[in-house]
């Protein structure tokens, strides 16, 4: 796999180093859809708004992007780990 050039150097990448960088971003998107999931539940609906359906419906799909996004993350974090386990039982054996 070619190395990852960025910032003037060059960096090599692995599936062993995706849990690295999503991990932080698994936990990054779980708390937004926590924090939105909760500020929604106590705003609910804007008052002063005449037409509070576009409100709703960029709520719902911010749910949906962090949900996603979190679920995404969190099994590229699930799978990485598991190829830490199989490095390390072929490197024993």
């Amino acid at each position: 796999m070619p190395a990852l050039e960025m910032f003037g150097r060059r960096w090599a990448l692995a599936a062993d180093d995706v849990p690295v960088l999503a991990l932080p971003a698994a936990i990054f998107h779980a708390l937004w859809f926590i924090f939105l999931v909760v500020g929604f539940s106590a705003i609910q609906k804007p008052g002063s708004c005449a037409n509070t359906s576009s409100y709703e419906t960029c709520i719902i799909g911010l749910f949906i992007c962090f949900f996603l996004s979190t679920v995404l993350e969190s099994w590229l974090v699930r799978e990485g780990i598991k190829g830490f386990a199989r490095h390390a039982q072929l490197e024993l054996s």
